[in-house]
């Protein structure tokens, strides 16, 4: 991949999920029943760098309750003008309290559908400058603190 496009790729990822209603009311909506809330306007553009962030989750939570979505790149490789860089990490940061929500009456886990609602947004869909992310069979868990917990997500980016 071209170095020029580093960025640029980091942030249409962010803006293709401020266009996604279902993911945008699952990040925004702290209530029990995110779906059935208001719907959002968008490209929900108020979600990035108050709940969207182009880096990775910090090792403390110092906000209330909520739910981020973090999206990174964790290394790459220069090769004269372009970089080398298959990975890229979205982060699902939440707040042990939220994570027990109600979808169609049916008790659901919010980490889980946001990881259901990104792959149907990105997976081997060819999307601009970004090529194709393709989500690996892999997730990671931690713990941040006491009241949150992260879900790290890989995907490969895969050029055109």
């Amino acid at each position: 991949m071209k170095l020029e496009y580093l960025s640029d790729n980091l942030v249409i990822i962010l803006q293709e999920v401020m266009k996604q209603q279902n993911l945008c009311k699952l990040i925004k909506y702290n209530q029990s029943n995110p779906l059935e809330q208001t719907d959002l306007v968008l490209p929900a553009s108020d979600l990035l760098m108050s709940s969207l962030f182009p880096y990775s989750a910090d090792d403390e939570v110092t906000i209330d309750n909520c739910v981020q979505l973090r999206c990174w790149v964790y290394t790459g490789k220069f090769e004269g003008a372009d970089i080398s860089i298959n990975d890229v990490f979205l982060d699902i940061v939440l707040a042990k309290d939220l994570f027990l929500i109600t979808i169609n009456n049916k008790p659901q886990l919010r980490p889980y559908e946001i990881m259901k609602e990104l792959i149907k947004t990105f997976d081997r869909i060819s999307i601009s400058t970004l090529g194709k992310l393709h989500f690996i069979n892999w997730y990671q868990l931690s713990s941040i603190g006491s009241n949150f917990i992260t879900f790290r997500i890989r995907a490969e980016m895969m050029m055109l």
